[in-house]
Order: structure tokens, then sequence, then C-alpha cells
């Protein structure tokens, strides 16, 4: 895949998973990894998202909830959650090419946050990316 002048457009390619929760609807799962973690895990690629969210079980395994962050609360669709915002090293997995890393910001939530869901948002992430979905076959292209 490549831009109009010719340079590449992404670097990897990940297959995506569109439905983790049965009667959720439509939604892009991608294999994720995070720096002080060897385990990867699903995290929702959502791009209406003000900022990436790791949950405290993700950020306490990966020695991100011990990090000094500035305090701030979240809202999302099921309320409100205090929390942070840290500096993490954030790894999309890749199936074939390059699996893509950033340095961005994540919110860690302290309180109200619903376990074991995890954003790939735009702040912080999504804002220093390429992407492009083929839905027909569950492949996200990734650059930067």
């Amino acid at each position: 895949m490549l831009m109009l002048d010719g340079a590449p457009f992404s670097s990897g390619r990940a297959t995506f998973t569109d439905e983790l929760l049965p009667g959720a609807g439509a939604r892009i799962y991608v294999k994720i990894g995070v720096g002080g973690m060897d385990d990867t895990f699903l995290a929702m690629l959502d791009s209406g998202a003000e900022w990436s969210v790791l949950d405290p079980e993700i950020a306490a395994a990966s020695g991100l909830i011990d990090q000094e962050g500035e305090a701030i609360t979240l809202s999302y669709r099921g309320g409100s959650a205090q929390g942070k915002l840290v500096q993490a090293t954030i790894s999309v997995m890749a199936d074939e090419g390059e699996s893509l890393t950033i340095e961005g910001t994540v919110f860690i939530p302290t309180d109200g946050w619903p376990t074991g869901r995890h954003f790939l948002g735009y702040h912080g992430f999504l804002e220093n990316v390429r992407i492009a979905i083929a839905a027909q076959t569950n492949d996200l292209y990734f650059g930067v």
C-alpha cells in the first residue's frame, strides 16, 4: 500500500477481531503489548475516545500504575472514572511486517472503570499513526 507520492503507507498489518462480546455490535479489537509486560491482549480501536485507556490490572502488571501523572476525570458512555494520564509504550502487534510502537499518553483509571476494558484512543496514540481498515478481510494496516 502506497501513498500518492509513492512512499509506503503502512509498515505492518494485523488481523483484527470485530466481535469480542456477543451482541455488542461491530468493534475493532487489535492485539497490543505494553512496555513492561511480556503478555499481549486485545484493545478496542476507538477513534472517538479522547485517550487510550488501560485498566488498572494491566497498569499494575506493567508498572504504569506507580507512575506520577496528571489527575483527570474521564467521562465515558457508562459514567465517569477518576485516574491519571501517564506516558507508556504501546505496540500494535503485526501479523505481517513490523509491529507499530508508539510512546504516548494513556489514561490509568483508579476508580469507576469496568475491569477488562482497554482502548486505543485519539490523543497520545491514534493522532500519531496512519491506519487503513480492510473490513472484508478483518485487516488493519498501520504506519507512522
